[in-house]
């Protein structure tokens, strides 16, 4: 009987895989999307690249914000998973007016509504702002003060939304300025009527025309026929502010 006998060997290679590092780069000021990067090293090139969106190439272009995957391979066939989220290349930063918008006196002073006193510093790719208008049906007097709310609202292209309140105060505190005829002396026969002795004036910063009337005191002179009349001009306006002067007849 014979005893036979067999060696044999084997080398067992095992390659490493690629290494692999992702960065994403913002195209600019206010815009959303970003190139990526991808870097690798290691491994045994060349290799190929396959992209959570279909890309084939190394890096991407201008792509828009969200998750990107890839799956890197080697010449010898090993594989590299990596992942970048692209996000915050831009927001939608606005700088409000002041909340209180001011008080005045009259509906008419009030400015009306400027959609450019919202400063956007900030914003993807491009915005717009639009506003609206409202008020609680006061009547712009003391006792009833209109207040007017305006709100601002700013609207990008990402769909970003900021909003800006404002509140105005209209109060018509302020009385009619009435202005008296100069003082007069008349013949005791004359007429004291305000067609003869003059009829005072007045003006308002809200009513275009207000309503003007008169009240008098007469004082007895020296004679029987002398006598002072103090006449007192009052003017009131829608708000019930009442403005008044005094002149003399005698």
């Amino acid at each position: 009987m014979t005893d036979c006998n067999a060696i044999d060997s084997a080398v067992l290679i095992v390659y490493n895989a690629p290494n692999t590092s992702i960065v994403f780069n913002c195209l600019g000021p206010n815009q959303p999307n970003a190139d990526v990067d991808l870097t690798v090293s290691g491994g045994q090139s060349p290799y190929t690249y396959l992209w959570s969106n279909g890309a084939i190439t190394q890096d991407l272009t201008n792509v828009p914000p969200g998750q990107y995957s890839v799956i890197v391979t080697d010449a010898n066939g090993c594989m590299a998973f990596d992942t970048v989220q692209v996000e915050g290349c831009c927001d939608l930063v606005v700088v409000c007016p002041p909340a209180d918008g001011g008080t005045y006196t009259c509906i008419t002073n009030v400015p009306v509504i400027d959609n450019g006193i919202v400063q956007v510093t900030q914003f993807c790719e491009s915005f717009t702002t639009t506003s609206v208008e409202s008020n609680n049906g006061g009547t712009g007097c003391a006792a009833s003060p209109l207040i007017i709310t305006r709100v601002f609202t700013v609207t990008d292209n990402a769909g970003n939304v900021q909003t800006c309140t404002q509140t105005i105060t209209v109060v018509d505190n302020v009385a009619p300025i009435v202005t008296c005829p100069g003082n007069v002396t008349i013949q005791c026969t004359a007429s004291t009527l305000p067609a003869n002795t003059g009829t005072a004036t007045a003006t308002d910063n809200c009513d275009p025309v207000v309503g003007i009337t008169f009240n008098d005191v007469i004082a007895g002179g020296i004679c029987p026929q002398e006598r002072t009349i103090t006449r007192t001009w009052s003017a009131t306006d829608d708000c019930g502010n009442t403005g008044t002067c005094a002149n003399d007849r005698s």
